[in-house]
């Protein structure tokens, strides 16, 4: 079984003589999904499981199919494949940031409520507020709670006081689906700016 969001590995062995690189497919019932072409042949591959985001994936329901591994450039119906089946399940991650806004006002040193939705209920998630940075900054805040039910819950972030006047960057990560670690640190995020003015 495969659950969305988190890592789905598997291995292959060869029977007679290797190619150098592989195709992988992902046949279902009526549609065939090209997961990688000409990918080298080191006898592993994983996949973060139907995570949205991840363009293709996330449009495979839930179901029962079949992963095919062919030498590149071989079609998958010639003879050269093979495969083994299983079973896509769980829901897709998702967190959605319903406040703060995007630039909206705060001042360090005080508390900060932050309502998310979407949640599970037992799921990790984490909140991040970074110093202001083009691409990614130092953790100010970052602060991990265990969803305590489904739907929307609202958490009280304390703004340490020594934060400068600018816009950070706040995130909110979901660490774990229906209690299995997501991959790559997370298997759902979302962020705004918001703005911290002293006076």
């Amino acid at each position: 079984k495969a659950k969305r969001g988190t890592k789905f590995q598997w291995g292959w062995s060869w029977t007679s003589s290797k190619s150098e690189k592989v195709d992988i497919y992902i046949e279902g019932k009526d549609t065939i999904w090209e997961m990688a072409t000409d990918y080298p042949n080191n006898g592993s591959f994983w996949w973060n499981a139907g995570s949205k985001g991840f363009g293709w994936s996330k449009s495979i329901p839930n179901g029962d199919y079949k992963m095919r591994v062919c030498p590149a450039g071989k079609d998958i119906d010639s003879g050269y494949c093979d495969g083994f089946t299983f079973s896509l399940h769980g829901a897709t991650p998702e967190v959605v940031l319903v406040s703060p806004q995007k630039y909206d006002l705060f001042k360090p040193g005080t508390t900060m409520e932050v309502t998310i939705g979407s949640m599970i209920k037992g799921d990790l998630y984490e909140i991040q507020l970074k110093t202001p940075a083009m691409v990614s900054g130092i953790d100010a805040i970052k602060e991990e709670f265990y969803a305590a039910s489904d739907g929307i819950n609202t958490y009280k972030i304390e703004i340490p006081p020594s934060l400068e006047d600018g816009n950070y960057n706040l995130d909110v990560l979901q660490k774990t689906v229906e209690g299995v670690k997501c991959v790559n640190a997370a298997c759902a995020t979302e962020n705004t700016i918001i703005q911290l003015i002293k006076h």
